[in-house]
C-alpha cells in the first residue's frame, strides 16, 4: 500500500556507516540511506504527524582471503542470491549510530539502522568478497515544532 501525504525535501545532517564484525572474519559496513519522507495526515496520539519514508541499505563488506573467492560470472541477480545456499554468519556491533536529517518543514528526522541477522551466500562480487544478505529494520525518531502538532483540545 502507498504512503499518501505531502512528500518533503530533507538535508542530511549526519548519516554515517554502521560497522559490523562477522563470525567469518569478515568486517561489514553498512549504510542506511533515507531517499523520501512523506508527512502523512494522520497525527499520533500526542498530536505530532505521522511521517513516512523510503530508504535503502548498501554493504560493503572486507573479508580475510581464506573466505574470498574468485568472482561469479556472470554476476548473480538478487533471486539467484536470495535462492542461494545462504549461511547465518553471527555478528557484533562494533559501530550502530543515528542518522540525522532536518525536514524542510521544520522537523528534526533521526533514523537508526538496526541489523538482525545477517547470512553469506555462496556467490562473489567483482572483487571476490561473498554476497551477504542483511536483515534489519530502521527505528526512526521525530521533533516536530509546535506549529505542525494537531492541538489536542481541537480534536477531541
Amino acid at each position: 500500500m502507498a504512503i499518501s501525504g505531502t512528500d518533503l525535501d530533507f538535508r542530511i545532517l549526519r548519516e554515517d556507516w554502521n560497522v559490523y564484525e562477522l563470525s567469518d572474519g569478515t568486517t561489514l559496513k553498512v549504510r542506511f540511506v533515507l531517499l523520501k519522507i512523506i508527512r502523512t495526515k494522520a497525527f499520533n496520539p500526542d498530536g505530532e504527524p505521522v511521517y513516512g519514508f523510503a530508504s535503502q541499505n548498501f554493504l560493503a563488506p572486507r573479508s580475510p582471503k581464506e573466505i574470498m573467492a574468485p568472482p561469479t560470472n556472470p554476476p548473480p541477480t538478487k533471486e539467484q542470491v536470495d535462492s542461494s545456499n545462504m549461511v547465518e554468519v553471527d555478528f557484533k556491533v562494533k559501530e550502530e549510530g543515528w542518522n540525522e536529517y532536518q525536514v524542510e518543514d521544520g522537523t528534526k528526522a533521526r533514523m537508526k539502522l538496526v541489523v538482525t541477522k545477517v547470512e553469506r551466500s555462496d556467490f562473489y562480487d567483482q572483487m571476490g568478497y561473498p554476497f551477504y544478505r542483511v536483515a534489519s529494520h530502521a527505528a526512526s525518531s521525530f521533533s516536530t515544532p509546535s506549529a505542525l502538532k494537531r492541538d489536542q483540545q481541537k480534536a477531541r
